[in-house]
């Protein structure tokens, strides 16, 4: 099951890739949130690259693929690391993106597979795959249909169904540029 997914996954971005007309926007996230497994969660740090895509398939649709970095808080305060271990996860998601605008606002909902490195326990190399739900507000700081930056704030949430069953949330605040 989780390798026809993979599999499934892979080659939706590769055509999306290659039928893509446009690269929409870059963004650069930082925010504070938590990961969990089968255990308690834990406070994060959480760091993001995203990048979203037109394509023509049925028209016009929206992608937008993102690496993210999430680890425990206390890993960045400096202190004695001497036997320590900092959970974390990282890993990469895949959506479909709804579009609304709104009193010079935009309003993104995404849907779409994320892959998820699990490091909560110990540092192994299991990737899990389930569902990614996000929410973002969009500033632009540009005229509409120019190049430009804008600001931008998010939740995420990823959930996975398979071995320690990890996951993620996050609030993140963005800075894009719109191409």
């Amino acid at each position: 099951m989780k390798k026809h997914f993979l599999i499934l996954a892979v080659l939706l971005l590769l055509n999306g890739l290659l039928n893509a007309q446009t690269i929409n926007r870059a963004r650069l996230d930082l925010g504070l949130g938590s990961i969990a497994g089968i255990s308690p969660s834990v406070t994060t740090l959480d760091a993001g690259l995203a990048m979203e895509i037109s394509t023509n398939i049925f028209g016009g649709e929206q992608f937008r693929g993102r690496f993210f970095y999430s680890r425990k808080f206390e890993y960045f305060i400096p202190e004695n690391r001497e036997g320590r271990y900092y959970p974390y996860l990282k890993g990469f998601s895949f959506e479909y993106l709804i579009t609304e605008e709104s009193g010079g606002f935009e309003f993104q909902e995404g849907l779409g597979a994320v892959f998820i490195n699990d490091g909560i326990f110990s540092p192994t190399n299991n990737i899990y795959a389930g569902i990614m739900f996000s929410f973002d507000a969009l500033l632009p700081l540009h005229e509409v249909s120019e190049e430009g930056f804008g600001l931008a704030a998010g939740l995420n949430y990823g959930i996975t169904f398979d071995g320690d069953q990890p996951r993620y949330f996050a609030i993140d605040f963005s800075l894009y540029y719109d191409f």
